[in-house]
C-alpha cells in the first residue's frame, strides 16, 4: 500500500518518502503535493519540448483538455496516466479526421 500512493492521500496533504507515506505540515502550502510549482510547470515545458510520437517523430502538444498528447502529423492522441505520457503507439488513439 505504501508503495504507491493514490492521488487523494497525495492532495490530502500526504508524501511519500522511502520510508513510507507521511502527512506534511499544515504550513507547508501543498508546494509538494500539488505539482504546481514554477520548477514542475518548467519540467513539464521540456519535457514537451523533447516528446516525439513514436511512430512518425513529429513532436506532439497537449490536448485541450489536457488528457493526452497529440500529433498532428498521424492524429494519434497518446494518453496521460497518473500524469505520466504513455507514449505507445499499441495504446494511442487516433483521431477522426
Amino acid at each position: 500500500w505504501f508503495a504507491r500512493p493514490n492521488r487523494l492521500l497525495l492532495s490530502a496533504g500526504w508524501t511519500t518518502f522511502k520510508s513510507g507515506v507521511r502527512q506534511l505540515p499544515n504550513d507547508c502550502g501543498g508546494c509538494h503535493t500539488t505539482g504546481y510549482t514554477a520548477q514542475g510547470r518548467q519540467d513539464q515545458q521540456e519535457l514537451l519540448e523533447i516528446l516525439v510520437c513514436p511512430l512518425c517523430k513529429t513532436p506532439v502538444k497537449l490536448t485541450p483538455d489536457s488528457q493526452g498528447l497529440k500529433c498532428d502529423t498521424c492524429r494519434r492522441i497518446y494518453p496521460i496516466k497518473d500524469d505520466i505520457p504513455v507514449m505507445l503507439v499499441d495504446e494511442a488513439k487516433i483521431e477522426p479526421a
